[in-house]
C-alpha cells in the first residue's frame, strides 16, 4: 500500500494551503525541492499579490502532484507543476515515487468512476483514488464566505457579473436574496471573524453548518461514484478549524501523526498561517473598501532561514 493522499475539496476552503503544510514533510514528494526549496517557493509565491485591471486577484500556491478538474461533466487529469496563471511541468524520475504524493480533486465527481473501478482500468484518476490516505474538506460554507463577498442576484448587472467572475475570483458572487448572516460576513475578514462576540460567531457557524451529503450533492445518475468517493475517505478536516490558527497547527499535528509524515514543523507553519491570511485579509479589504490600502506586512522569502535546527536541507 503506498502511502499517498488525495485532497477532496470543493474550492475556496483551503485546499492548496493544506496540501503546502502537508507538503512541508521531508517525506513528501515536490518536484525534486529540499525542505528549503520547498519553503522558497511557498513563501515567493504567496508573498505576490497578482492585479488584473488594478485589482487585486487571488493567487494560490500550487504544491500537488497531480490535480484533477470537471470539464463537461468528466473529470480531466493533470500532472505536474502548476503555478498560478504559469505552466511549467516537471520530469519524474524514481526519487519521486519513494515519497508521498499529494493530489487533489474537485468534488462532487460527474464521471464514471466506479464503473472503471470495478474494470480495473488503468488511468491516472483511477490511481488517484488507490492513494492510502482520503482527506476530505467539509464544512466549507462559512470559510468561504469570510474570504469573500455575496450580492443580491437584482443588483447585479450582466457586465458586473462578467468582469467579477473573470477578473476577481477571490470574490465569490452568489444568487439568491442577502441574510442577516451574509451581511456580517461580507463586512468581515476571517481573521475579523475572531473579533467578533462569541455568541455571534456560534450564530454564523450555525448558519453555515453543512453534512457530507450536502458536500458531494448526491444525485441519482451519479450516486454510485460518490458513494465510491465517501466509502474511501479516511479523513475529514473541518475548515471552520483555519479559523484558529492554534486548531489549524493542532490539527495538522495529527494528520503528521495518522499519515507517518514525521514531526510537524510547528514554526514554520504558523509563518506560513499568518502570510496566508494576511493575504486573503488584505484581498477582501481592498474590494469592501473600494481603494487602495498598504500591502500587508509579508515575508520575504530571503529573510526565513535562520540557522535552525528544522532547516536540515541545503
Amino acid at each position: 500500500m503506498n502511502n499517498n493522499i488525495l485532497i477532496g475539496h470543493l474550492g475556496w476552503d483551503g485546499c492548496h494551503f493544506l496540501a503546502s503544510c502537508l507538503a512541508m514533510s521531508d517525506d513528501v514528494y515536490f518536484n525534486h525541492y529540499t525542505l528549503r526549496g520547498k519553503m522558497e517557493y511557498f513563501f515567493k509565491n504567496m508573498s505576490n499579490i497578482i492585479k488584473v485591471d488594478g485589482k487585486p486577484v487571488w493567487s494560490d500556491v500550487f504544491m500537488f502532484y497531480g490535480s484533477s478538474y470537471q470539464s463537461n461533466g468528466y473529470v480531466h487529469y493533470r500532472q505536474g507543476l502548476m503555478n498560478d496563471f504559469k505552466n511549467n511541468f516537471e520530469q519524474f524520475d524514481s526519487e519521486s515515487n519513494q515519497k508521498t504524493h499529494i493530489s487533489r480533486l474537485h468534488v462532487p465527481i460527474y464521471y464514471p468512476l466506479s464503473d472503471m473501478w470495478q474494470r480495473k482500468v488503468s488511468h491516472p484518476i483511477v490511481e488517484m483514488f488507490k492513494s492510502k490516505y482520503f482527506i476530505c474538506l467539509v464544512n466549507t460554507h462559512l470559510f468561504s464566505s469570510l474570504r469573500g463577498i455575496k450580492i443580491e442576484e437584482n443588483n447585479r448587472t450582466p457586465n458586473s457579473w462578467d468582469e467579477g467572475f473573470a477578473t476577481i475570483p477571490d470574490i465569490k458572487w452568489f444568487d439568491g436574496p442577502l441574510t442577516e448572516v451574509d451581511t456580517i460576513t461580507n463586512s468581515t475578514t476571517v481573521s475579523g471573524f475572531l473579533k467578533l462576540p462569541k455568541e455571534v460567531q456560534e450564530n454564523i457557524k450555525e448558519h453555515h453548518n453543512s453534512n457530507l451529503d450536502q458536500l458531494f450533492n448526491l444525485t441519482k445518475l451519479y450516486k454510485p461514484d460518490n458513494d465510491l468517493l465517501k466509502s474511501l475517505i479516511t479523513h475529514r478536516w473541518d475548515c471552520n478549524w483555519f479559523l484558529s490558527e492554534d486548531e489549524t497547527i493542532e490539527r495538522l499535528g495529527w494528520l503528521y501523526f495518522d499519515m507517518n509524515l514525521g514531526e510537524l514543523n510547528e514554526k514554520l507553519i504558523r509563518k506560513m498561517y499568518k502570510i496566508w491570511i494576511n493575504k486573503m485579509d488584505y484581498i477582501k479589504k481592498w474590494h469592501m473598501e473600494d481603494k487602495e490600502i498598504p500591502v500587508p506586512s509579508m515575508i520575504p522569502a530571503h529573510n526565513f532561514f535562520p540557522t535552525d535546527r528544522w532547516i536540515g536541507h541545503t
